[in-house]
C-alpha cells in the first residue's frame, strides 16, 4: 500500500486488467488516469466502478513525465509506444507495465538498451516471481542435496476454449496467439527465472476447440546444449490443472 500522499501516479488503461491491478495495489493516493481513447465518453463510467481513493483524468501524456510512477496496463498492442516514450524521454521515476513488454521481437530490439540502463526501475508483471509457491520451489531446487536437474514439466490449462464467451474473452479478442501471451509467456519467464540455463526454444501450437482461427494449446521444449530439460504445456482447451513437477538426480518435486 503507498500513503505517501506526496507520490503523484500515473494509470494508462481502464479496463479489466488495470482495475485488477489497481485495487490489488490499494493505493490511497490522488491517481491520475490518461484518457489514451480519444473522445472515450465512457472512461468516467469505467473508473467510477473501481475501488480506489480519488482520481484525476489527463488528457495529456507529457504530464506523467513528472510523475513519481506509471502504471501502463492498457491493451498489449500499445505497450511498446508508451514504454518507447518514456524512456526516450528519459523519464526518472518507476515504470511498472503490465505483460508482455511488447509484442514483437523489432520492437524488443529498439526497446533493449533503455531496459538494460533502466532495469532497476522498470517492473513487467509476471506475477508467478512473486507467488508463495515458485518462492518455495526455488528454495528446495538450491538446496545443496537437490542434486542436478534433469528434466521439468509445468502444465497451466484451463477449460475456457468450450465456454460461449471465449471468442469474445479478453485473452482471446483479436489475439490468435492469446495462448501464448497470456497463459505460456508466464511459463517460459518462471522457467527462466528458476533455473537460468535456457538456450532455446521450441513451440507448437495447435486449435483443438476449431474456435476460428485462436491458437488454444501451446507445447514448448526448452533446450540447453540441444539437450531437452523442460517441457511447458498451457492450454485454454483442456480442464482446470496446474501441475509442476521437477526431476532430479537426487529429488522428484510434485506440486
Amino acid at each position: 500500500m503507498l500513503n505517501n500522499k506526496n507520490l503523484k501516479i500515473g494509470v494508462i488503461g481502464h479496463g479489466k486488467q488495470a482495475k485488477k491491478v489497481i485495487e490489488c495495489l490499494n493505493f490511497k493516493n490522488y491517481i491520475y488516469f490518461y484518457n489514451y481513447r480519444k473522445n472515450n465518453k465512457n472512461i468516467k463510467d469505467k473508473l467510477s466502478k473501481y475501488k480506489i481513493f480519488d482520481y484525476k483524468i489527463i488528457n495529456e501524456i507529457n504530464l506523467f513525465l513528472n510523475y513519481d510512477i506509471i502504471f501502463i496496463l492498457c491493451p498489449n498492442k500499445e505497450h511498446f509506444f508508451y514504454l518507447n516514450y518514456f524512456l526516450k524521454k528519459k523519464f526518472k521515476g518507476y515504470i511498472f507495465c503490465e505483460k508482455p513488454l511488447c509484442e514483437n521481437r523489432n520492437d524488443f530490439v529498439k526497446l533493449k538498451s533503455y531496459i538494460l540502463s533502466n532495469y532497476k526501475k522498470i517492473y513487467i508483471n509476471f506475477n508467478y516471481r512473486k507467488s508463495p509457491l515458485f518462492t518455495k520451489i526455488k528454495e528446495n531446487i538450491n538446496l545443496n542435496d537437490f542434486g542436478n536437474i534433469i528434466l521439468f514439466s509445468f502444465n497451466v490449462s484451463q477449460g475456457l476454449a468450450y465456454k460461449k464467451e471465449y471468442l469474445n474473452n479478453w485473452r482471446t479478442k483479436k489475439n490468435p496467439l492469446s495462448i501464448i501471451t497470456n497463459k505460456s509467456i508466464h511459463l517460459i519467464d518462471i522457467s527462466n527465472f528458476l533455473f537460468k540455463n535456457i538456450q532455446s526454444l521450441k513451440f507448437s501450437l495447435q486449435n483443438h476447440s476449431k474456435k476460428k482461427d485462436i491458437y488454444d494449446t501451446c507445447t514448448i521444449s526448452i533446450f540447453n546444449k540441444k539437450k531437452l530439460i523442460g517441457s511447458l504445456f498451457s492450454s485454454y482447451a483442456t480442464p482446470l490443472n496446474n501441475a509442476f513437477q521437477i526431476i532430479s538426480t537426487n529429488s522428484i518435486l510434485n506440486y
